[in-house]
């Protein structure tokens, strides 16, 4: 639809209420702005409406904020009306945050390529590449609100507006966990590939066994004491896992080894996004006597199919660190310990 700047004009003048006296209209057959010395401060215009001016090289070092409802088809366009509000010229910081910015609004039918052209321009223009992408997200909220407007209405959406912003988050939680997840298929199912993009530095992922790390557990076990555990205190353990500990500290072929604390800064972690974290903290690690590094998660019956991408990617890093890792996931679920003990299950994967 052809929006004409007289229906802008009376929408302003109408709807926002603005005095007829602070509107102009800078076209072709009309020139409100001749003669009129824009850096006044008595001028009183605030808002200008124009067609083809600002492409044809028309400027106003004082235009902070800009609206277009023109179908704008390239990136330079955009580039080129960005470049109208951007520069803020004498700008002084305020300590009223909207005032330190500068505003554009650009409408068009096609929301998805509007928004990566008007991230492209703001790259262009010098913007960083957050500061782009806070833009592409702006315009994708746009079309999400007009979307609901379409369908809903703009009452329900007025009367509703304090809870917009949590269902938005929501949504975008949604879709950021559902594209980790894609993600992580992806690279699960691709690690067979001999150009799998899984590598490992192995400076990056051993671990330095070190009795000065700040090891400091919530709850510590307060169950029998061990003599290989690097550490006085042992990180809070259940049952089986404090038989996988007594197993450990007997083995012969285990130097050291300690109770892996869940999200600690010096834990050991790999990446597998769930629905409680990007990381996954494999429950116990150990310095083999042969030098290898023994990464051991155990594992309830309950929880075997649910965690079966943590027990993937435990595997990938063992392929990926060839003889210097070790990845043992045990437990009592039947398709795991396969009628074998835990401390069979131990002794069988360290070899």
């Amino acid at each position: 639809m052809l929006v004409s700047p007289e229906v802008i004009r009376d929408y302003l003048i109408q709807v926002e209420d603005i005095p007829e006296e602070q509107i102009a209209i800078a076209t072709g057959s009309q020139r409100d702005i001749d003669g009129v010395d824009l850096f006044q401060a008595t001028c009183p215009i605030r808002h200008i409406i124009t067609v083809q001016a600002l492409n044809e090289g028309w400027d106003c070092a004082w235009a902070y904020v800009l609206c277009s409802v023109a179908n704008i088809h390239s990136a330079k366009d955009i580039e080129q009306l960005l470049g109208r509000v951007l520069r803020m010229p004498n700008a002084q910081a305020s300590r009223f945050e909207p005032l330190n910015r500068a505003y554009a609004h650009v409408t068009h039918g096609q929301f998805q390529s509007t928004a990566a052209q008007l991230r492209d321009a703001l790259v262009t223009l010098g913007f960083d590449r957050s500061q782009a992408n806070e833009a592409d997200l702006l315009v994708y909220i746009t079309a999400w609100v007009a979307r609901l407007e379409q369908r809903l209405g703009l009452t329900p959406l007025l009367v509703h507006k304090n809870r917009l912003p949590a269902r938005l988050a929501e949504c975008l939680n949604r879709c950021a966990e559902q594209a980790a997840q894609r993600g992580m298929r992806e690279l699960l199912d691709s690690l067979d590939d001999p150009a799998s993009p899984l590598t490992i530095a192995p400076e990056e992922v051993l671990v330095a066994f070190t009795p000065q790390t700040a090891y400091a557990p919530a709850t510590p076990y307060r169950g029998r004491l061990f003599t290989k555990n690097l550490y006085p205190t042992v990180g809070e353990i259940n049952q089986p896992e404090a038989e996988v500990a007594v197993i450990l500290d007997a083995l012969p072929e285990v130097a050291l080894w300690l109770r892996n604390l869940d999200r600690h800064p010096s834990s050991f972690r790999l990446p597998c996004p769930t629905n409680n974290s990007d990381w996954f903290y494999p429950d116990f690690l150990a310095r083999l006597t042969d030098g290898r590094l023994l990464v051991l998660e155990y594992k309830g019956s309950h929880l075997e199919d649910l965690d079966q991408a943590k027990r993937q990617i435990g595997l990938a890093w063992q392929r990926a660190m060839k003889s210097q890792g070790l990845f043992l996931w045990i437990g009592d679920a039947p398709e795991t310990a396969q009628v074998r003990s835990i401390a069979e299950q131990i002794r069988l994967g360290i070899g």
